[in-house]
């Protein structure tokens, strides 16, 4: 699952809305957590340091919102991503 969800975030930053529209900012939402049940803390741990991994690579894209769809993800985030600050 964990590739899974790497896959499917550098297919959203590295796609072709994004490029064909030079995207700079995107929003990511909690992905797998829902009906693939794949472990919420996992999965933003995941998304975090893949997004974090491409960011420090490539130019192309600046900003990076995480959409949460509900508290407990909301809360996940923000302690993982306190780390990175």
């Amino acid at each position: 699952m964990e590739a899974k969800v790497i896959q499917t975030i550098i297919e959203v930053i590295k796609g072709d809305i994004t490029k064909n529209n030079h995207l700079r900012s995107i929003s990511i939402p909690n992905i797998s957590t829902g009906i693939y049940r794949y472990p919420k803390k996992e999965a933003a741990n995941v998304a975090i340091h893949t997004v974090v991994e491409f960011i420090n690579r490539n130019e192309s894209i600046s900003h990076v919102q995480f959409v949460c769809l509900d508290d407990e993800n909301y809360e996940i985030y923000e302690e993982i991503l306190e780390s990175y600050v």
